[in-house]
């Protein structure tokens, strides 16, 4: 909260909506597993130590 408070939006959903489907379950926003992923390259972690901080 405190990065999306002082850099403002990074990303946005529209960026993304070419990459997901227009039907079936509904999957996280875009911009929040982007982000997810750039905090877990920061941070050195696995995808399963990812998961588990989310």
């Amino acid at each position: 909260m405190q990065i999306r408070d002082t850099l403002g939006t990074i990303y946005t959903d529209e960026a993304f909506a070419d990459l997901f489907p227009t039907h079936g379950q509904p999957a996280f926003a875009p911009w929040c597993l982007a982000l997810v992923t750039i905090f877990q390259f920061m941070e050195g972690l696995t995808d399963r130590q990812a998961a588990d901080a989310v």
